[in-house]
């Protein structure tokens, strides 16, 4: 899974992306793991 290596950083890191509205990145890569063909990650 492309996406996987988000889930895999540091739980302080992702809770100060969710500080700084950082959910929505998290709902982009939900998307691009049931549509990838929308959303095109590295």
């Amino acid at each position: 899974m492309r996406t996987m290596h988000w889930y895999t950083k540091p739980v302080a890191m992702r809770q100060s992306w969710n500080d700084r509205g950082g959910y929505s990145l998290h709902y982009i890569n939900l998307l691009s793991i049931y549509f990838p063909e929308l959303v095109d990650t590295p």
